[in-house]
């Protein structure tokens, strides 16, 4: 089980983005049983790096990151990205930085990445005819030091992008199927395409979309993809393999699962990810802001303070009865404050 994830978010006012490494194992119980859900704050841990984006004109640079990657089963690298398309690798785990690589095309904030066998693949959130579908391989070495050379490689975009009369459309949910040999999107009113990580090839899998809000992850130990459901901001589980018969639409299993991650009413909700740590256990953090109305003679109600802050809580996915029915069994819960903050990635 891996004990840590990593917090990455940026500090708008350093216009740096610092990166933490935060211990999960402390979320579960010893035993497969619930723990207290009673919330419980937590102070950040310090930083042990934080990137910098180049400068602008007139203004600090931005920088989006990926997914974790690498080859074979050891995905210890994230690439972050800046505004002109200039990439950096860092290894979590030997905390080093490799050499920058450079994107064909900078590619937009918050893009689509998914690491499929030992490859990470990039794609703009609302795909567009010139250089929006990108992958990122490791080139052989020639050199009598064996050091790993990565490469952006220009892939074709979605086939409707170049269709007559296509308007920009975000992708709503994504995933890799079949041991990571492909990679599926959906589109809302466009249908599901599945990329080809083997041939390069995409093709057409149905006018349906996949039940999922953003990534869905494959369980092979349960042979399901969870993810958040598309309609609620509730974990749910899915086959994707199975069909049901009705132009081979995945079939959607549990969606009441997250009803004790729910937050508070006055929480507004941002970004969710799903981390796998192994044997069952997984983490979800979700990012939340609250808004403090301050009441003023003249204005009304106003905004006054902004808080961010994200919500870790640790799961564990068994199989139990006769029927070898699904129970998800949550445990402990921790809230990490920030200030201003306007975005946050966890791996």
């Amino acid at each position: 089980m891996r004990r840590h994830v990593y917090l990455l978010v940026n500090n708008f006012n350093r216009a740096t983005y610092p990166l933490r490494r935060i211990d999960v194992s402390t979320l579960f119980s010893s035993t497969d049983t619930a723990s207290s859900t009673k919330l419980s704050e937590a102070p950040l841990p310090q930083p042990f790096i934080s990137f910098a984006p180049p400068r602008g004109t007139c203004f600090y640079g931005k920088l989006d990151f990926f997914s974790r990657f690498g080859q074979g089963k050891n995905k210890s690298f994230i690439a972050g990205a800046d505004q002109n398309g200039g990439t950096f690798l860092y290894d979590l785990d030997q905390r080093t930085v490799h050499s920058q690589v450079r994107l064909n095309q900078p590619k937009m904030v918050n893009t689509i990445s998914v690491a499929a066998r030992d490859a990470l693949y990039v794609l703009d959130n609302e795909p567009h005819p010139g250089g929006c579908f990108e992958a990122l391989r490791c080139q052989p070495s020639r050199e009598l030091v064996l050091v790993p050379k990565w490469r952006w490689h220009s892939l074709p975009p979605p086939p409707y992008v170049l269709e007559p009369g296509y308007t920009p459309t975000s992708i709503g949910a994504y995933t890799t199927v079949n041991s990571d040999c492909f990679i599926w999107i959906s589109t809302p009113g466009l249908g599901t395409y599945s990329f080809n990580t083997l041939l390069s090839e995409l093709r057409k899998e149905g006018d349906w979309e996949l039940p999922f809000r953003g990534r869905a992850d494959f369980f092979p130990e349960y042979n399901l993809w969870l993810g958040f459901s598309s309609k609620h901001n509730m974990l749910c589980s899915s086959t994707l393999d199975k069909p049901d018969g009705q132009g081979g639409r995945p079939v959607l299993l549990n969606t009441d699962w997250d009803e004790d991650l729910q937050a508070h009413e006055s929480w507004i909700p941002g970004k969710s990810f799903l981390v796998k740590l192994g044997f069952g256990k997984f983490c979800v953090p979700k990012f939340f802001q609250t808004h403090h109305k301050e009441r003023t003679a003249y204005e009304g109600d106003v905004i006054g303070d902004i808080q961010n802050f994200v919500l870790l809580t640790g799961l564990t996915l068994l199989r139990t009865g006769v029927n070898g029915e699904l129970r998800m069994i949550r445990h402990g819960s921790q809230l990490y404050y920030f200030q201003t903050m306007t975005n946050g990635w966890v791996f």
